[in-house]
Formats: structure tokens, C-alpha cells, sequence
């Protein structure tokens, strides 16, 4: 709540102690500092990517790969208040950002990787180097959307054409043209 109504720079142990009904040294407790908090409420929203690319795990990697952008947009346009002052506050410092980045960044490698398995995609890319492309892009994305240069729809569809894009690159047979429908989606 103090992230989206205040953003970012407003939060401080103490005002998160305030907010919460907490002593400062019992928050403490908890988080060393800001990053650590910062990086906590990171963490869950990739709690929730997970678990919803897991109720997925009946699709294809194409398609996984699509869902798991789709609901990354879902998921920030959903309170775009918070998200914006969370992208924004994130992509000031590397500091706080590793951990979940290397999650995200694995599911999307995970699907690759998957494509690969399938003989969806040739090997003639390598799927970390796309799996790099495709969390830059999502992130130039994100953070162009944060700071109000593109509509949620524009946000959307930048990140979808990166993941797609990608395996475009390296789709083959019947799962170029299904990568083709996709983006033309």
C-alpha cells in the first residue's frame, strides 16, 4: 500500500513498521534493509508467475513461453500503481533484482529448452542467449510502461513479440507457422 500510494522512495523500515503495526528492530528481524523488501515482494510476484505457468504445464512451449509473458503483464497491469514504483525502484539497482531475475529468466529458458526437446526449434541458437534477449526485452518493455510512454496493450504486445520473436529465429517445420499465428495473435 505505501509502494502504490507513495511509491517507493516513501518506503522506509520505519514507515513499513508503521504501516504494519510493528516495532523497527521486529522488522528488523525480518529484512536487513529497503532492497531486502523490496526483493521479499519481488519474490512473491514471481511466486505467482510460477504457479500460474504451472497450472499451464498442459501447454506447449510455444504457448508456455506466450502465457508466461502474458501473465507478467497481467500480473503488473493488474495494480499498475505498485508495479510502476516497484519497476522503477528495480531498475535503478541490480542490487535487489538477481534472485528473482534468475527465476524468471530460468522459466523462460525452461520452455526454450522444452521447444528444443520437442524439435520445435533448431539448436542454432543458444537458448540461454535468447532466454537474455527475451528478459532485456521484457524488461525495456516493462520499464517503458512504468514510466508511462506505452499503454498496457503496447506493454503487452512488446513483450509478447520478444518472446516470440526469439523463437521465430529458431523455429522449424510446422512450428514456425505456429509461432507466425501466434504473433499474428
Amino acid at each position: 500500500k505505501l509502494i502504490a500510494d507513495q511509491g517507493v522512495a516513501s518506503l522506509t523500515m520505519r514507515s513499513l513498521a508503521e504501516q504494519a503495526d510493528l516495532s523497527v528492530p521486529t522488522l528488523y528481524n525480518h529484512f536487513r534493509n529497503k532492497n531486502d523488501i523490496l526483493e521479499g515482494l519481488a519474490s512473491s510476484g514471481v511466486d505467482r508467475l510460477e504457479e500460474g505457468l504451472a497450472a499451464a504445464s498442459d501447454a506447449g512451449p510455444l504457448e508456455r513461453s506466450g502465457r508466461l509473458v502474458e501473465l507478467a503483464v497481467n500480473l503488473q497491469t493488474s495494480d499498475p500503481d505498485y508495479y510502476r514504483a516497484m519497476i522503477l525502484a528495480r531498475s535503478e539497482t541490480s542490487e535487489s533484482r538477481e534472485s528473482t531475475d534468475a527465476r524468471v529468466r530460468a522459466m523462460g529458458l525452461d520452455n526454450f529448452r522444452r521447444a528444443l526437446s520437442a524439435g520445435l526449434v533448431s539448436d542454432s541458437l543458444d537458448p540461454d542467449v535468447l532466454a537474455d534477449h527475451v528478459l532485456s526485452a521484457y524488461f525495456a518493455a516493462a520499464r517503458e510502461w512504468a514510466l508511462g510512454s506505452i499503454s498496457d496493450e503496447v506493454f503487452r504486445a512488446k513483450a509478447l513479440y520478444a518472446v516470440y520473436l526469439s523463437m521465430l529465429a529458431t523455429a522449424q517445420g510446422s512450428a514456425r507457422t505456429r509461432v507466425i499465428e501466434l504473433l499474428d495473435q
